[in-house]
């Protein structure tokens, strides 16, 4: 299958293209990976942004996860989602790293 024949870039490379287009940027949502303990790793936001929201984040992901486990010990936190009337964050976190992204809801 010629599908197969194809090689594929590395996830980080493929990534990057869209990013340095201009017009991505105007409609992507901001996004930003930081390990578990909230030290940011990498970034589309601002590196201000990205401490503040990284720190405030890690927060609410560690009180959100702790009151999951309360409930249920045998359980934890998969995915998390705040909507305000200005953006929406969602969280997907990681044994190790958490994913969040930041988007406007009326878009």
């Amino acid at each position: 299958r010629a599908w197969r024949a194809q090689a594929r870039k590395p996830f980080r490379d493929s990534a990057a293209e869209p990013a340095d287009d201009p017009r991505f940027k105007e409609k992507a949502p901001d996004c930003f990976l930081s390990c578990k303990d909230g030290i940011p790793i990498k970034s589309t936001l601002d590196n201000s942004s990205t401490v503040q929201y990284a720190g405030l984040m890690h927060n609410l992901i560690m009180k959100a996860r702790g009151t999951v486990r309360d409930i249920d010990p045998q359980n934890d936190l998969t995915f998390l989602r705040i909507r305000s009337k200005k953006n929406e964050i969602m969280v997907a976190p990681d044994k190790d790293y958490f994913l969040i992204v930041i988007q406007n809801p009326t878009e």
